[in-house]
């Protein structure tokens, strides 16, 4: 694949966020789709997406979290509507 970036793409992509032994990235699962968060996005910048989901191994998502410490890349901003959800239940329990 190559690790071009190219706008038309950066709204493409398909579903499916799992963290297990890789982590699959989906931007149709993603709230900042569609928005300027999006275009600034690692796996936007750093991969021609397609219509197939992301798929990192768990190496390959460890250096990039590696590159965003040292503000080499931008940190991986995928926020899930099911991960939101979780965030508003439990704000709603503390308030």
């Amino acid at each position: 694949m190559e690790a071009r970036w190219n706008q038309m793409n950066a709204v493409k992509a398909t579903k499916a966020v799992e963290i297990s032994e890789s982590m699959l990235i989906d931007c149709d699962d993603c709230v900042m789709q569609y928005t300027n968060t999006c275009e600034d996005c690692v796996v936007t910048a750093l991969l021609h997406i397609t219509e197939h989901p992301v798929r990192l191994a768990e190496a390959e998502s460890e250096a990039l979290g590696n590159l965003a410490e040292v503000g080499l890349v931008a940190p991986l901003r995928l926020v899930t509507q099911v991960e939101r959800g979780r965030e508003a239940e439990r704000s709603a329990d503390v308030g």
